[in-house]
């Protein structure tokens, strides 16, 4: 068994190119997961005629371990601005063969099973999709379930008495929070709201209520409008999903 990337000029001259074999293997119709395909390690390339020239997928390949991404819209389906229906955000996740893809609320919360362990390159492939379909710029802020355990584990209120947890938002951001931003976050303390920093995370509790605050408008402005929030049931929702999907993979 030959392991590569590429076929000798050589070979392709005489009629010989690579060909996928694996003892067992079954032809494949199409050359969809070609590139994790060649990180299996019971895969390699045989050489046979371009007459023989076909793709082969072993049955290993349809076991091959999926990660579990959770990817978080920004901004959909707030005061009738981009509406992005849950069934159709399904849709399209499984269009880019994403799988086994479940929403959570209409907030845009999506749980899936992806062989791209890359997070920031399947957030930028659900952002061009949502642009492709429904005509809008939606940011996407994506998590592992690792992810998720560490943001709970990590909670400042966790012993905190009398907080309610649709009243503790995480907010999500797409890289860790620069020294600069860190000292306008904590400079807006001093409100009713608590505001705790994580790494590519920070806490704020809103004791009266967020509806009530003015506190996102100043949010908004430190951040660039970079952050999504999902308040606690939310993100111990979505661990739950995630943990679930990774134990039935």
């Amino acid at each position: 068994m030959w392991v590569g990337h590429s076929c000798p000029t050589s070979d392709r001259s005489a009629g010989i190119l690579p060909v996928f074999a694996v003892a067992g293997g079954t032809p494949a119709t199409t050359a969809a997961g070609t590139a994790a395909l060649l990180k299996h390690p019971d895969v390699g390339f045989s050489r046979l005629p371009t007459s023989h020239y076909n793709l082969y997928r072993p049955a290993a390949f349809e076991n091959l371990p999926m990660a579990v991404i959770i990817s978080l819209l920004r901004g959909v389906n707030l005061g009738g601005n981009k509406l992005v229906p849950m069934a159709d955000l399904r849709t399209l996740c499984t269009g880019l063969r994403l799988r086994n893809v479940q929403t959570h609320l209409q907030s845009g919360n999506v749980v899936f099973h992806c062989n791209d362990t890359d997070v920031a390159k399947v957030s930028e492939r659900i952002v061009a999709a949502i642009e492709r379909k429904f005509g809008f710029h939606v940011d996407v802020v994506t998590r592992t379930p690792a992810d998720l355990e560490n943001v709970i584990a990590r909670n400042p209120f966790a012993r905190t008495k009398g907080i309610e947890p649709a009243k503790l938002l995480v907010h999500f951001l797409p890289k860790a929070l620069e020294k600069e931003t860190r000292e306008k976050l904590l400079q807006l303390n001093g409100g009713p709201e608590d505001i705790r920093l994580g790494n590519r995370e920070f806490y704020v509790y809103f004791p009266e209520g967020q509806g009530r605050s003015r506190l996102q408008g100043s949010l908004d402005r430190v951040l660039n409008r970079t952050s999504t929030a999902r308040n606690w049931n939310t993100v111990t929702k979505l661990f739950e999903i995630a943990r679930a999907m990774e134990t039935n993979a």
